[in-house]
């Protein structure tokens, strides 16, 4: 995250918001989610409100199905300052 924090640094851009959904049979998200947007809003120096995690499952299919590994997808919106 230091080096696309930096990069938004040297163009005078800004993140406006952040999107994160991880998908995983377990373990449960929600009691994490909060923390988790904690952390990434703190590593990017942006307010906690412009983070949003939210957890799916893989309806028990593939190496996700079988609780073999967790994918994380995630949309970044990035504005630049005139």
């Amino acid at each position: 995250m230091d080096y696309a924090k930096e990069r938004c640094l040297e163009r005078n851009a800004i993140i406006q918001n952040i999107d994160v959904t991880l998908i995983c049979e377990q373990p449960r998200l929600a009691p994490y989610k909060q923390t988790m947007a904690n952390a990434v809003a703190a590593m990017l120096d942006i307010d906690t409100t412009r983070v949003n995690i939210k957890g799916k499952t893989n309806e028990k299919l593939g190496f996700l199905g079988r609780k073999e590994g967790i994918v994380a997808q995630v949309s970044v919106l990035i504005i630049r300052a005139i």
